[in-house]
C-alpha cells in the first residue's frame, strides 16, 4: 500500500488560513501559546477547550481555484464542508475535527493526533561533506497504515497519507493538496 507525503497546494488554488492571534487567543488559556504554535508537533488534543474561529481564503499569486482542504504546519488540516464530508469518516480514527466558519459557512481544522515515532521508519538522507542536505528516502514499517499520521525525522516534520486518504481525497474532487 502506497503513503504519501501531503503538501499545500499553493500553485494551483487558494489556501484555506485562519488568523493567528485568533487560534492564539482559543488556545492559549488551555495550553499556553509556545504549544499551540507548535500544535503539531508537540501532539497534544484540544476539543476540550475549543472555541470556532474564522477561516478564510488566502489568494496564493496566480490561483483562482479554492481550496476544500489546506495544510497549516504540517500537521493540520483546514477544511471546508465538502473536505469533511469527503473525509471524516476515513479521518476520525486519527484526530480530532475542530469546528470553524468559512465565510459564513461550517468549516473545520483537522489536528492529526497520529504522531509516529522518529526512530520508527528507515531514512536516508543526501549528504555533502558530511552534513545532511534532505531526505532521499523514508522507508516505512508495513504496520503504519493509518489514513494520515504525522513524522518528524532529523530534518523534516511532515504530514502522511494513506492510499486510503488518497482514492477518498480524489474521489471526491477535492482541491487544496500535492500528494508525494
Amino acid at each position: 500500500m502506497a503513503t504519501y507525503r501531503i503538501e499545500a497546494d499553493v500553485s494551483e488554488c487558494q489556501s484555506i488560513v485562519f488568523d493567528i492571534d485568533d487560534y492564539l487567543d482559543v488556545l492559549d488559556p488551555s495550553i499556553g501559546e509556545k504549544q499551540a504554535m507548535f500544535l503539531p508537533m508537540v501532539n497534544l488534543s484540544v476539543a476540550e477547550g475549543w472555541s470556532p474561529i474564522e477561516l478564510s481564503y488566502f489568494q496564493n499569486e496566480g490561483t483562482v481555484d479554492l481550496a476544500d482542504v489546506s495544510l497549516w504546519k504540517s500537521g493540520l488540516l483546514l477544511m471546508n464542508q465538502k473536505g469533511y464530508d469527503a473525509l471524516h469518516d476515513v479521518l476520525t480514527a486519527n484526530g480530532e475535527f475542530l469546528t470553524c466558519e468559512l465565510h459564513g459557512k461550517t468549516a473545520f481544522i483537522f489536528n492529526c493526533l497520529e504522531l509516529k515515532p522518529e526512530n520508527g521508519a528507515k531514512v536516508s538522507y543526501k549528504e555533502k561533506n558530511g552534513w545532511k542536505q534532505s531526505v532521499d528516502a523514508i522507508e516505512f514499517p508495513d504496520g503504519w497504515n493509518e489514513p494520515l499520521f504525522k513524522f518528524k525525522n532529523e530534518l523534516t516534520f511532515n504530514l502522511y497519507g494513506s492510499e486510503a486518504f488518497k482514492v477518498a481525497y480524489d474521489s471526491n474532487e477535492l482541491k487544496g493538496l500535492c500528494f508525494h
